[in-house]
């Protein structure tokens, strides 16, 4: 292995507010409390896991009563945001909440497909954000400037964390692993001119 090398493709996030955040939020909040949801508690030398509602066991159940309320507006989001990248095509291949509490926190972790999301439907100014680390600088943390109602966007290699919560106070997101794919035929075409 001490042959491979390595060379730079810069990495990025994205960071925007979810436009129907305030439409949206009391009633997902809502639905969300009353929903069925598992808790998630793994304590080892290398993971720590301690989320007080989660329910990522069934992420792909697109019948659940939050996601019915949400869908088809993150969805919308989701493909405004891959056609703005070039892509034709987005899916949602898992969506889920979690919900921290006192003491909970997500350890170092990565996620599956091509994009991760995470949209912060609840989050106090002394929640703590999420953390990435640069995928070329792995001592090197990255902490996006993230609000309530905002949507962070990373490729799904990233490594990154919820660190833990301090206080008492209620942090809510929902998650999703995302698939954008097909570059535009007039990217494409533009290419093949080259």
């Amino acid at each position: 292995m001490d042959n491979i090398g390595i060379y730079k493709l810069d990495s990025f996030y994205l960071l925007n507010k979810f436009p129907d955040h305030d439409n949206l939020k009391a009633q997902l909040l809502d639905t969300i409390t009353k929903s069925e949801q598992k808790y998630v508690h793994n304590r080892d030398n290398i993971y720590a896991d301690s989320i007080t509602k989660v329910d990522w066991e069934a992420a792909k159940d697109l019948s659940r009563e939050w996601v019915s309320l949400i869908y088809d507006a993150i969805y919308n989001y989701y493909f405004s945001v891959a056609n703005m990248m070039g892509y034709e095509s987005s899916i949602i291949q898992e969506i889920w909440f979690q919900q921290y509490y006192n003491k909970d926190t997500h350890g170092w972790h990565t996620h599956g497909n091509n994009f991760t999301s995470v949209y912060y439907l609840e989050l106090n100014d002394e929640s703590p954000r999420t953390e990435l680390i640069d995928p070329f600088s792995l001592n090197k943390k990255i902490i996006p400037d993230v609000k309530e109602g905002d949507i962070i966007i990373f490729p799904s290699y990233v490594i990154h964390r919820a660190p833990v919560i301090d206080n008492n106070i209620r942090k809510t997101i929902i998650s999703c692993n995302l698939d954008f794919y097909n570059p535009h035929i007039d990217i494409i075409e533009r290419l093949n001119a080259l």
